[in-house]
């Protein structure tokens, strides 16, 4: 009987042995995505900025050009030989080395020589069809690296959807049609261990409360968010800017149940060496509302944009780290992108509802706009620089008024000085021209 029992233990060692072997553990069975990204960097700014060094120390998958690659500083007759300076930095070249690059630059009216230039920049594969388009839009897939490797943690995708902003119809401020259907098309597929959808923009996209490099108007956005929807898996958003230095994290303020089925993110980059525009970040601290961003979710200092994924295999659902670095590789905002899980739709499926929720049009309306300007008012009266810009508007628009007033009432003056009764007999002579216009057509 003893010896009966020993075999058994014996046994069950054995085959949790070869369990433990055949299956990973739980802290294992993840893969990996790391992307950075940043616009905006001024070459002439500080030659010992550390920031191409501290994104290599992140060990991005990809780095991402967003928005402007040069500060608008730096346009003019030698952008192209500035970008030759920035592509042979030490530094950068040691990032193009090791880490795949790619962008788009938002230089408005880029001339194909521009674009030449810039694709030039990046080594864009020769057999790109990007040389030969007008549009330099484009999408590509970012796989992940799994940490263990045995059979069952297979790799995931995250496809990247790259926008140009370049192209925006200034009337309507919508993406060209040719650009909207490929996105259409490029949200729609989904294949097999695709996870998450990265849309990026050199403009945002969600805020409306800005007063500079806004994407789309009100209608506009919402034909984007009815697009987006389209999308079986989750979308988040990434951008940059090509004027000013700051970086932000926004979240859109409808819940789940009523919109998109999950958290819709967008993280903003800008300005990676440099920041000297001060009257923006009084603008943006106390003129923007709380609809997508608070004031610890912006930051106005050089930066760079930084998305780490884990996939998490045994819950098969995606972990999204949103953050901001400063140039020197501090944390400055670091979010948990919260993405609730979106039921994935067949091929062969109807077609999912996309019409958006009242709060949605609440959201992009001309009332939110105005309420949110007229609720920080007291906020901007508080920043003695505000105060200084405010008072000198409303002394502008006094001179103006009195002005106006003091002409008015001038040639009001003159008007009666040279005939006030010419003024009598042109109203009687109007009178009686009536009357008798009257009495011809009633007789």
């Amino acid at each position: 009987m003893l010896r009966f029992v020993l075999i058994c233990i014996v046994i069950c060692v054995v085959c949790s042995e070869q369990t433990l072997k055949a299956a990973p553990t739980s802290s294992t069975m993840y893969s990996e995505i790391r992307i950075a990204f940043g616009s905006n960097f001024y070459p002439n700014a500080s030659v010992d900025t550390q920031v191409f060094s501290k994104i290599l120390e992140r060990k991005p998958d990809v780095f991402l050009w967003i928005g402007e690659t040069l500060a608008e500083r730096s346009r003019g007759k030698n952008w192209g030989q500035q970008l030759i300076k920035l592509k042979e930095r030490s530094d950068y070249s040691e990032l193009s080395e090791k880490v795949e690059i790619s962008g788009i630059e938002d230089l408005m009216y880029a001339s194909s020589d521009v674009r030449e230039k810039y694709l030039s920049f990046l080594d864009e594969d020769p057999s790109s069809d990007r040389w030969s388009r007008l549009e330099l839009f484009q999408s590509f897939w970012i796989e992940s690296n799994p940490t263990s490797s045995h059979e069952s943690v297979s790799a995931k995708r995250v496809k990247i959807l790259m926008l140009d902003v370049n192209m925006i119809d200034f009337e309507s401020e919508e993406i060209s049609p040719n650009q909207f259907a490929w996105l259409e098309k490029q949200l729609i597929e989904k294949e097999d261990d695709h996870f998450l959808t990265i849309i990026t923009s050199g403009y945002q996209i969600l805020p409306h409360d800005k007063i500079y490099e806004l994407f789309l108007e009100m209608k506009a956005k919402m034909r984007f968010l009815e697009l987006i929807k389209k999308s079986p898996v989750p979308v988040l958003l990434m951008s940059g800017a090509s004027m000013y230095s700051f970086g932000e994290v926004m979240k859109f303020p409808c819940s789940v149940e009523e919109d998109l089925g999950y958290n819709l993110y967008e993280i903003t980059s800008a300005g990676m060496n440099w920041n000297d525009f001060e009257t923006v970040e009084v603008y943006n601290k106390f003129t923007v509302g709380p609809t997508f961003s608070k004031l610890q979710d912006r930051v106005y200092e050089p930066n760079f944009g930084y998305v780490k994924i884990v996939y998490n295999h045994m819950t098969q659902s995606p972990e999204v780290t949103l953050e901001i670095i400063s140039e020197e590789g501090d944390e400055l905002i670091s979010t948990q992108a919260d993405f609730k899980k979106v039921k994935e739709r067949k091929k062969d499926s109807p077609e999912v509802s996309t019409d958006l929720s009242v709060c949605s049009k609440k959201v992009y309306s001309n009332y939110s706009v105005l309420k949110s300007a007229i609720t920080n008012l007291p906020l901007l009266l508080k920043d003695p620089r505000m105060r200084i810009y405010i008072l000198a508007g409303l002394s502008f628009l006094l001179c103006l008024f009195l002005s106006f007033l003091f002409f008015g009432l001038r040639l009001m003056t003159q008007a009666k000085g040279m005939g006030g009764s010419s003024s009598y007999s042109w109203g009687n002579s109007m009178r009686v021209g009536l009357d008798e216009y009257e009495r011809y057509h009633m007789d």
